[in-house]
């Protein structure tokens, strides 16, 4: 089984957590939990934990990578490709203003985005796969250009990092089927937001589901009981819809 989570960073958004809190939570999955990347071999019979963070917000690199680096601790970073620049100059109270600003959706002078050196220096981590999460961070059902979504937003990457891209990251958990099929012709791994756990890498429709780890009440919120039993009811669910 495995209990793929999703976070944002840490800012004064919705989509974010204390950076306290998510230290301990972080240190406890490390401690209780095999911590795997997308098509890794899971252990049978137990719970295995990927850990994924999305649109590469210049929080992450500031808060959120050095306790990587402390606990030895690997994520999936996904990157809006388009969107990130080289370098970027601004002092770094700036960039963090300009990623809760982004996560509001107000308009910022300054990119919120980790820029494609500081990826590479984290990439020499061995700590962080790189994942697409589109060109534009688009949702992709009202994308008029899927190919530059799909397709140019891995060759970017993959040009840029020079490593391979399998994994594709749906920009707000959002898709169609046509949007679908493109996507599994060009990733061998495909995630979404589902609030489920998953019994593979593929599950019955090529379709990893991530559950929702912003705004954590306590370190240990995503493992209670009940919690276990909405994962199950929304595998199902999600089984049935074929989404």
């Amino acid at each position: 089984m495995i209990f793929t989570f999703l976070y944002h960073g840490v800012n004064k958004s919705r989509f974010s957590n204390k950076l306290s809190l998510l230290e301990k939570h972080l240190f406890r999955i490390k401690q209780n939990y095999s911590i795997v990347w997308p098509g890794e071999k899971i252990k049978k019979g137990k719970i295995n934990v990927c850990l994924t963070f999305d649109d590469a917000g210049y929080d992450f690199f500031y808060f959120i990578f050095p306790l990587l680096k402390k606990y030895q601790i690997k994520v999936v970073l996904s990157l809006p490709a388009g969107l990130i620049e080289e370098k970027v100059t601004a002092y770094p109270r700036e960039r963090l203003r300009s990623v809760a600003l982004f996560h509001q959706k107000k308009p910022t002078k300054v990119s919120p985005f980790c820029t494609w050196e500081e990826i590479r220096r984290m990439l020499n981590s061995s700590l962080i796969y790189p994942a697409s999460h589109g060109f534009r961070h688009l949702d992709l059902n009202e994308s008029q250009n899927l190919e530059e979504e799909v397709i140019k937003s891995k060759e970017l990457i993959e040009e840029k990092l020079e490593t391979p891209i399998n994994c594709f990251v749906y920009p707000f958990g959002r898709f169609n089927h046509k949007v679908h099929r493109m996507v599994k012709k060009h990733y061998s791994y495909v995630m979404r937001i589902g609030s489920a756990f998953n019994l593979s890498w593929q599950n019955h429709n090529g379709l990893i589901y991530r559950i929702d780890c912003d705004k954590l009440t306590s370190a240990k919120e995503p493992f209670s009981f009940l919690r276990y039993f909405s994962y199950g009811l929304s595998f199902l669910k999600n089984s049935v819809r074929g989404r």
